[in-house]
């Protein structure tokens, strides 16, 4: 999958530098030293978009429109930050709606099409048109969670998702970990995480483990996100435990606010729940 443009707000002269630079890190990529950071939380924007309104092509201009605003909104003052998108209302998989709403669905359909197909190309039409909307109107940090980079199926990631994931600009676990502070962090990801490696094309992968957000990131596109650092290691290094140590208050990638809990061990946490313990139980995960 080529690399998706990650220049899109740089004046001329500075993409075609960027865009060379882009490709080499992409040609070294598997001898390239990974960093590994703690990172400020992302913006955890929660749409609760109606079915009905998703799948109905005639709301989509009000509704792309509408969630454009809600992303950009969201980002102001926040500079360097990852809104991290997350639709309630429905999931992104076809399989994993409810039976009497899969059926609902169906009717939508003409006798013998592939509803599936019609399910997820519709979402995946909605999810590029609001994510190139906001590129649009701001220089937003923009990613989707649930994405289904990673895929049941024997073939891999759904090739009905490959067009949103080339636009994001991180691509983020749904997995909550809890990895071996004895064996090198980032190897440890790369066997549990091959496909999201594999669909990086220089972007940050993301992701929850012993109690902070971390992301994985390229050293030749890191500067992009330099606003969301909290700290910087290679993997080797003792890094979360340095910093926890290193400071008097919770790590910044700790939320206090239930709310804000949304990685547990396994899946996400139920936002409305009294409390939970982001990234507890034991294990790896995926």
């Amino acid at each position: 999958m080529p690399a998706p443009d990650r220049t899109r707000h740089l004046p001329s002269p500075a993409r075609v530098g960027v865009v060379a630079t882009a490709v080499l890190a992409t040609t070294l990529a598997a001898s390239a030293q990974m960093e590994l950071r703690i990172m400020r939380d992302p913006i955890y924007l929660t749409v609760d978009a109606g079915l009905s309104q998703l799948l109905d092509p005639a709301t989509h201009p009000t509704l792309v429109d509408d969630l454009a605003t809600q992303i950009t909104t969201a980002a102001e003052g926040k500079a360097g930050r990852l809104v991290l998108v997350h639709l309630t209302a429905a999931p992104l998989t076809y399989d994993d709606l409810p039976t009497l709403t899969r059926r609902a669905v169906d009717a939508r359909v003409a006798a013998g099409a592939d509803t599936a197909a019609w399910y997820e190309e519709t979402m995946s039409d909605v999810l590029r048109a609001v994510i190139a909307e906001s590129h649009r109107r701001s220089d937003v940090l923009l990613s989707v969670l649930g994405v289904p980079v990673e895929s049941r199926a024997p073939e891999g990631a759904s090739p009905r998702y490959m067009s949103v994931v080339a636009e994001l600009d991180a691509l983020v676990s749904t997995r909550g970990f809890i990895l071996s502070e004895s064996a090198n962090e980032i190897a440890q990801l790369r066997r549990t995480l091959p496909a999201y490696f594999e669909h990086a094309a220089g972007r940050p992968i993301f992701y929850r483990t012993n109690r902070t957000w971390r992301a994985v990131v390229d050293p030749a596109m890191a500067w992009r996100w330099e606003e969301a650092t909290v700290a910087t290691g290679t993997g080797d290094d003792a890094l979360v435990e340095g910093y926890i140590a290193a400071t008097t208050v919770a790590p910044t990638g700790v939320p206090t606010d239930p709310a804000d809990q949304i990685m547990g061990m396994g899946g996400f946490l139920d936002p409305d729940a009294p409390s939970a313990a982001p990234g507890g139980g034991g294990g790896g995960g995926g």
